[in-house]
């Protein structure tokens, strides 16, 4: 993997880079000559920034198996290679559980859960065959740790979580690697309109008050180079690793008096760091998982 990265034709699978992380990361990594593939629903919708020389354009939609197929055929007749893989697509689906339909919840986990594994599972014969490969599985802070009016949402990232870790197991004699980006809070505009609200009279107050808190979190956050330069490290370096990224005011929303009574008990070890966090895990049984806990600079 080493030495398919150093080489002049790098190549780089994004899902989801129509916005915010997954944007800032497709020109992170063509500004440091790689060649990046850049997935979306739409690529005619796409910001002009993202007309790079390193960068083409196609489209996908994850929740389409024919869509993912043909994204990964026209991606290798263009570079021949697939060395990276970032999983980034996905929406938020908030309020209380109660007023959140089937339909909704489904929709949530096809795009953020299912969708990342389908497109994993068509990947990973490219890989194998390489013999080598990365796989980047954007996550998030509260795939570790939970908030209200959220709870779709969260339940999809607790799985990417655990699904990488299983992966990781999977994929080593391989030599494929899997590792974790996750972000906290992030000033893009995933709270804008990567997002959907399912409100019920009884949780409106309460409701109210915590999407307050979660917006004054994300607009005082990290920005998406922050989460791109973090990623753009996953991908060069040859641990196997988890990435937490952003400046973590999640630890002022769990302290919020408008919040008190539904998280303060849930409050997370890690909330406390303010800087980039980088944790390198080595797993040594399934059962356990050693964490060496470093602040960047």
């Amino acid at each position: 993997m080493v030495n398919a990265i150093i080489m002049s034709a790098r190549s780089f699978g994004s899902d989801g880079t129509s916005s915010g992380i997954g944007r800032a990361t497709a020109l992170y990594f063509a500004e440091r000559s790689w060649n990046v593939a850049a997935t979306m629903r739409d690529p005619l919708k796409a910001d002009p920034v993202l007309q790079h020389p390193q960068i083409t354009l196609f489209a996908l939609d994850v929740t389409n198996a024919d869509s993912i197929a043909q994204a990964i055929a026209d991606t290798l007749n263009c570079y021949k290679k697939i060395d990276v893989l970032l999983n980034n697509a996905g929406y938020a689906l908030f309020g209380p559980i109660e007023a959140s339909d089937s339909e909704q919840i489904q929709q949530q986990f096809a795009t953020n859960l299912f969708g990342l594994i389908r497109v994993t599972q068509q990947i990973l014969p490219v890989m194998r065959a390489a013999g080598e490969g990365l796989i980047l599985n954007v996550s998030s802070i509260i795939g570790r740790m939970a908030l209200p009016y959220t709870s779709s949402y969260i339940a999809t990232k607790f799985a990417v979580e655990g699904l990488s870790e299983s992966m990781r197991y999977e994929l080593e004699p391989f030599h494929i690697r899997v590792k974790l980006i996750e972000p906290g809070s992030i000033n893009t505009e995933f709270g804008k309109g990567s997002k959907q609200t399912a409100v019920s009279d009884p949780y409106r107050a309460s409701m109210i008050k915590f999407l307050g808190v979660f917006a004054k979190s994300n607009a005082a956050g990290a920005k998406p180079e922050e989460v791109a330069k973090v990623i753009y490290r996953a991908a060069n370096d040859s641990l196997g690793a988890s990435g937490l990224v952003g400046k973590n005011v999640l630890a002022q929303a769990l302290a919020h008096p408008a919040m008190t009574s539904v998280v303060a008990p849930t409050r997370h070890p890690l909330a406390p760091h303010t800087n980039l966090i980088w944790r390198q895990s080595r797993i040594t049984t399934v059962e356990k998982r050693v964490s060496n806990i470093d602040v960047d600079p």
